[in-house]
């Protein structure tokens, strides 16, 4: 399995990512702000579908960010996008 890394910028928006050879295989898009961490986005190539990744990379953000389990989570509709807030 490739590493997963996590790269932050200082507003604290970055992403745990995937990568192999220059190619971006998978990541998840977050936030931290005011000790909540916010994931706008998670996507993984056909490369590495069905082998669990997205689950991974969510595992990995768990573990790095010590987020307790305690979360929010909604669906916004229009524009299909689930955000997922962790209280750190």
């Amino acid at each position: 399995m490739n590493d997963i890394t996590l790269k932050l910028d200082s507003d604290g928006k970055g992403s745990f990512f995937i990568d192999q050879e220059g190619e971006r295989l998978a990541e998840m898009v977050i936030r931290i702000a005011d000790n909540n961490l916010t994931v706008y986005h998670t996507e993984v190539s056909d490369k590495l579908k069905g082998q669990g990744v997205a689950t991974k990379l969510l595992s990995t953000m768990e573990s790095n960010r010590n987020i307790t389990t305690r979360c929010h989570c909604s669906l916004n509709t229009d524009s299909r996008r689930r955000t997922l807030l962790l209280l750190v």
